[in-house]
């Protein structure tokens, strides 16, 4: 690698992006702690192939400001983990189930058989309430520069880096959501639960919203929209609080 190369590499490596926390990151989050660990302990000695660095450098010097945060934490994490073990963590925390503790929320991200694979679980007083695993998450970023963002030719390390900052669940407020009226959240939760033979009145699940005192979940896929769920302790399960 040439020198100005190398000093352009080092500024990318040193730049704001890269120096932000992953709560920072993932500034859009409302009552959000999260952490990137280091690779996890007994995990599979997995990497995706070795990433074509000049290529990110020489877009990220004419890239937009949301092209070059992709491109910045690509070659973040790439260093972090190369010659590593490509599996890595991060924890939300936030009462889901309303009863006024909080709830922690384990997502692991990490390759195997060549496929990123971003598997959460919630774990509450020892059993398993809830767990989901996402292969090969998408994110829109730019059609620009498609060998980096398309969906058929993003390196895995891309897949890697959207699996850690946009694919583990986030937790909100319900108040974060100001267009979704108790009203469409009831129609939403109400279609489900018929569907799942549960019988309950309008007015009863109304009231069963407004006395929620916990968080709402997105989780799954970006494009194009995530899962909007809310636990229903009835059934010790999630349901839709909103669907477009």
């Amino acid at each position: 690698m040439s020198v100005p190369r190398m000093a352009v590499l080092g500024m990318l490596l040193s730049s704001p992006f890269l120096g932000t926390s992953h709560d920072d990151l993932q500034n859009n989050l409302i009552e959000f702690e999260g952490c990137i660990s280091i690779p996890l302990v007994g995990a599979s000695p997995q990497q995706p192939a070795p990433l074509d660095t000049n290529l990110y450098i020489e877009c990220a010097q004419i890239a937009n400001d949301r092209e070059r945060y992709y491109i910045t934490n690509v070659l973040r994490f790439y260093r972090q983990f190369s010659g590593a073990i490509t599996d890595t963590s991060v924890t939300t925390v936030g009462d889901i189930d309303g009863n006024g503790h909080a709830d922690t929320l384990k997502t692991r991200i990490y390759i195997e058989s060549n496929d990123i694979h971003v598997y959460s679980q919630w774990t509450s007083m020892g059993d398993l309430k809830w767990e989901y695993d996402l292969v090969n998450p998408y994110k829109w970023i730019s059609n620009e520069y498609p060998d980096l963002f398309a969906w058929d030719k993003r390196s895995p390390w891309m897949v890697f880096t959207i699996g850690i900052l946009d694919s583990p669940p986030e937790l909100f407020h319900p108040s974060h959501f100001r267009r979704v009226t108790i009203e469409m959240a009831a129609r939403s939760g109400l279609w489900e639960l018929e569907k799942l033979g549960h019988s309950i009145t309008r007015e009863d699940y109304i009231d069963y919203l407004r006395e929620f005192k916990g968080v709402v979940m997105q989780y799954g896929h970006n494009e194009p929209i995530r899962n909007l769920v809310i636990w229903y302790a009835p059934l010790n399960r999630f349901i839709s609080y909103y669907s477009p």
